[in-house]
């Protein structure tokens, strides 16, 4: 029997004014569970449900690694009790978005007034009783498609991760990782990129250490208690918390790097060809799940780094990357709009507007 949400749309989109919201249930890929009240459901087309996520939380990290989902919705003076299966997506920008933002209703978005959420739209494929009743069922279930995220849904979210759990990152994983990070562009083709991959305990205690010390000339112990605006002060915390737990709580530390000629000098033009690829690691992170930071406070170890990890002299390091699933959801991000740090055709001219 095919898939008709029709005559459900009357009762799921006023299920929050009726008291009985939906709940939506999720798992990550390791079949952690999580389960939300979502007032905002609605029956999106004759095929799919939608809501609006505001909270960027753990149930939005959940359908980044794994798409199946239950919503629940029960009225039990009524005796209805639907079990809805499927599959979702987060779109994080375009006109799904949109079109799920301005049919949300308002009591939900009024608690995002920013609009900073994302429209969660689930393809549904069974739908049962409480009882298991099964009401209808798509007759012919696609496959699930591997998860991948839309380039702009890992871009807005992939937050600057520095707390870490200590979960286990399986060896499948950084290599997924760092095959995206070697698609990157790079000067004349040359994939110069080296990355040191460090799992080993003792190394990665000896690697925060030195990361410390460097950590420590740039950012004294005074520094954040002199720190009066309150936004740098959460930055901050969250830096002095990755120093001083980079070689212990992150369960792996990725060290990216450049080989040189051995008798070529390092150039100021060389990051060019790294940094994207750093980049590409970011993001791909995001995608699975995980989380990971940029930094290079290691630099002013650099020689010691060097010598720790058998580094030869011609190769120049340029990240430190901690990697690891993150102890908080990730996004969303702050940052100015682009009229304030854009000019049009020349500096300081007009800025770029959105049209």
């Amino acid at each position: 029997m095919p898939i008709d949400l029709t005559e459900y749309k009357e009762v799921i989109d006023g299920a929050l004014a009726n008291g009985t919201p939906c709940v939506v249930a999720t798992a990550s890929a390791r079949g952690e569970p999580n389960i939300s009240l979502r007032g905002s459901t609605m029956v999106f087309d004759a095929q799919h449900l939608a809501y609006w996520d505001r909270a960027h939380g753990r149930q939005q990290e959940h359908v980044g690694e794994n798409p199946h989902v239950v919503v629940f919705y029960r009225d039990p003076p009524r005796r209805i009790s639907w079990r809805l299966y499927g599959q979702a997506t987060v779109h994080a920008g375009g006109p799904i978005r949109e079109q799920v933002m301005a049919r949300a209703v308002a009591p939900e978005l009024n608690r995002d007034p920013e609009r900073k959420g994302v429209a969660v739209v689930i393809r549904v494929d069974l739908v049962m009783t409480l009882g298991g009743q099964v009401l209808q069922r798509r007759e012919q279930q696609p496959e699930t498609p591997e998860r991948t995220f839309n380039i702009f849904e890992a871009v807005y979210t992939a937050r600057s991760i520095r707390r870490f759990r200590p979960d286990a990152v399986p060896d499948e994983m950084v290599h997924r990782i760092l095959e995206a990070a070697i698609q990157a562009p790079n000067g004349t083709n040359a994939q110069s990129w080296r990355f040191v991959v460090v799992r080993d305990p003792a190394l990665r205690r000896e690697l925060g250490a030195l990361y410390r010390q460097g950590f420590r000339e740039v950012y004294p112990a005074d520094r954040l208690a002199n720190e009066s605006d309150p936004n740098r002060r959460r930055v901050m915390r969250s830096a002095y918390h990755l120093a001083e737990h980079m070689g212990s709580e992150p369960p792996v530390l990725v060290l990216a790097c450049i080989e040189r000629g051995p008798n070529t000098a390092a150039t100021r033009g060389a990051g060019a060809s790294i940094y994207p690829a750093v980049q590409n690691l970011l993001l791909a992170a995001r995608a699975l799940g995980l989380g990971a930071c940029l930094t290079t406070l290691h630099l002013r170890r650099e020689a010691q780094v060097k010598a720790l990890l058998g580094i030869p002299e011609h190769v120049d390091t340029y990240a430190l990357i901690p990697l690891g699933y993150p102890a908080s959801p990730h996004g969303p991000l702050r940052r100015r709009p682009v009229a304030e740090v854009t000019y049009r055709d020349r500096w300081a001219s007009a800025s770029l507007q959105k049209q």
